[in-house]
């Protein structure tokens, strides 16, 4: 390491056997041949071949330096690799390197290939890449080769002595003969001198040796270590740094009984049974992952790629389909594509599936986790492009919760009697409270979303995408278009008259008025000289939204902004700060030059309009089954709405000119 110009020298490959994937193959091994004739290494040597943090080549960010020499040494591929300086992100790998991270990775081209010949009793395909090239290498918590890592040479000790430990793994000296003498000592020079005679070539031999002893070994120990976790679902990050930080096989088996130990102390436990922990295990984990992968590949813009999911970038959902199964345990192996779409979606048993907790049951009905990473992500673009939708109908309204479909009636209780005088040793009069009621019903609204092996098939990752969008959205919209209309359609109130009504509401100019300094205050005084229920207390109530059509929007800010100074007081503006202004495109279909005033919910005791959801089903919702009327998985979204106004003296209405 040469830590001022940032350099690390690095094996970006040991000659190790890596297991592969493709649809055409399965699963198979594969082996890159190192002779001169076999690796090409322009890329290399020409400073074109990018340092990536974790393969992502996506973004010019995610370089953190740049490959200077690559050169072939007997099996391995070694580099040196040099870190840029003053950059955020390359400081912070560097940071790690220099503090123990030496996992490398290299991505590769392959140009050729060819299959080695198997044994029968081999459950597994080899293959041999005879002509390929190292196009890029990069910094990986758990790289593919377990061989391929930074070289973090040791500059006090001498090169004769870091042999003798070369030797020793290769098995070339017997144990007794690499005692280590002191250096200085007779018997120390004597062993250095024997050292020395030892050929070259014996000393590349046993270092071939000792690198494919060292990869075996790796391999051994972090299979040891993740069949030792596997009973206990211990979350990935886990299990990673476990083998990533060099730790024994003993040394990970007392981490884990830490780690076991601590959920007892920190995991909150299901109250109705207490020796059962609410953790969160690797299967939800990667689940989310692929649910996440899909998710940014259909928006990218939208949706960060988690460290997790990067593994699975790209895949479509026919790909995604085959990850589930062959994680199930179910061989894909010969598998047409129709097949293989029939079986991801295959279920144990049919059944509907209901909100976020159906979620799980939906992966444990399924024989794989597909069926549960189609919902998940389509539930997810569906609730975002509902909470996405713009509409600002909520900041003037209130939200209450149903617990039935039945009619609700909202009673508004009227003003108390005026305390009177009563004189010593008299009695308290009894005074009454009027009422008045409106009253609404929660609706059912909804469509069905179908998800076919068809477009599983075809990767039809737009429509995908675009139906929960369009739902979501549908949704969103369907609220908005039930409140504005209570507003434009002027509806009837409990006490048999209209929202707006000039005669007997007293919240209507039906002669209409621009908005203006006075045509503001002729609205707050209307609301403001409101009487109660008994038609004699004044209610006065305080304007506090000015809501416009889209074509006054313009003009309601001008008159609501504070940023107008003027030059003389008489220009003042007493509306500046005081009213928010809102609009609409719905308020233009209706009546392009009305406008209103309106209070906000709950203040100056009135109330505006309410709306209520289905308790426990705030928002748009989605259910899940295997379809029987289409091939394939339907996803339904579902709206239990329904809204009401409340009290016409928190409203005011000019027809505007």
């Amino acid at each position: 390491m040469d830590k001022e110009n940032r350099t690390v020298e690095a094996t970006f490959y040991s000659g190790a056997e890596v297991l592969r994937f493709s649809w055409s193959r399965g699963k198979y091994l594969l082996r890159l041949l190192t002779g001169p004739e076999n690796v090409r290494l322009d890329s290399l040597n020409s400073g074109r071949a990018p340092v990536l943090d974790a393969h992502d080549a996506f973004s010019m960010r995610t370089q953190i330096g740049v490959v200077e020499h690559g050169k072939l040494d007997g099996a391995n591929g070694r580099a040196t690799l040099r870190y840029f300086k003053g950059d955020a992100e390359a400081d912070q790998i560097w940071n790690k390197v220099e503090q123990g991270a030496r996992n490398v990775s290299m991505g590769v081209g392959i140009y050729k290939m060819r299959e080695v010949e198997n044994n029968a009793d081999e459950k597994i395909r080899r293959f041999e890449a005879t002509d390929w090239e190292p196009l890029e290498i990069s910094n990986v918590p758990i790289g593919a080769d377990p061989g391929a890592h930074i070289q973090m040479s040791l500059s006090d000790s001498d090169p004769e002595y870091i042999e003798v430990e070369i030797l020793r793994a290769s098995a070339r000296i017997p144990e007794q003969e690499v005692s280590m003498p002191d250096k200085g000592t007779a018997a120390g020079e004597a062993r250095t001198d024997e050292l020395k005679a030892i050929s070259d070539e014996q000393l590349t031999d046993a270092k071939r040796e000792a690198a494919w002893a060292a990869t075996k070994a790796e391999r051994l120990r972090a299979s040891d270590i993740r069949k030792m976790s596997a009973p206990f679902k211990l979350e990935s990050k886990f299990l990673e740094d476990l083998i990533s930080g060099d730790n024994t096989v003993e040394q990970a088996r007392a981490a884990i009984m830490d780690k076991l130990a601590s959920r007892f102390d920190e995991t909150p436990t299901d109250p109705t049974n207490p020796s059962v922990t609410m953790g969160r295990d690797e299967r939800t984990t990667r689940r989310e992952m692929l649910s996440n992968s899909l998710l940014h590949r259909a928006n990218p813009g939208i949706v960060k790629l988690e460290d997790g999911a990067r593994q699975f970038r790209g895949l479509t959902l026919l790909d995604m389909a085959r990850e589930c199964l062959e994680h199930a345990g179910v061989s894909t192996r010969g598998m047409s594509r129709l097949e293989l779409a029939t079986n991801a979606l295959n279920f144990s048993r049919q059944g509907t599936i209901i909100g976020d907790r159906g979620l799980e049951q939906l992966g444990a009905m399924s024989s794989s986790d597909f069926p549960y990473i189609l919902a998940n992500t389509a539930n997810k673009r569906l609730t975002s492009a509902y909470r996405e939708y713009t509409s600002r109908w909520r900041e003037f309204c209130s939200q209450s919760n149903a617990s039935d479909f039945k009619t609700r009636y909202i009673v508004s209780l009227g003003e108390a009697a005026t305390l009177e005088k009563v004189p010593e040793g008299g009695e308290f009069p009894y005074g009454k409270i009027d009422e008045a009621q409106e009253s609404y019903a929660i609706k059912t609204f909804g469509r069905i979303l179908p998800l076919t092996r068809q477009a599983i098939i075809n990767d039809d990752l737009g429509a995908f995408n675009r139906f929960p969008v369009a739902l979501g959205n549908a949704a969103a919209r369907l609220e908005a278009d039930t409140v504005w209309a209570l507003i434009t359609a002027n509806p009837t109130m409990g006490d048999g008259n209209s929202l707006f009504d000039a005669t007997n509401h007293a919240n209507y100019t039906s002669s209409g008025t621009a908005i203006s300094v006075d045509s503001l205050g002729v609205g707050r005084l209307a609301m403001r000289v409101q009487t109660g229920i008994d038609g004699t207390t004044i209610i006065p109530v305080t304007a506090r939204f000015l809501v416009v059509p889209e074509g006054k929007w313009q003009l309601a800010l001008q008159y609501t902004s504070t940023n107008y100074v003027p030059a003389t007081p008489a220009n003042t503006n007493p509306w500046a700060g005081t009213l928010t202004p809102l609009s609409d495109p719905r308020l233009d279909a209706s009546a392009a030059n009305t406008w209103y005033m309106i209070a906000r919910p709950g203040e100056d005791g009135v109330e505006t309009i309410e709306y209520a959801y289905l308790e426990g089903q705030e928002g748009v919702f989605m259910e899940t089954r295997m379809g029987f009327t289409v091939d394939g998985l339907e996803m339904k979204a579902r709206l239990d709405f329904g809204t009401a106004v409340v009290d016409w003296r928190a409203f005011y209405m000019n027809a505007g000119a």
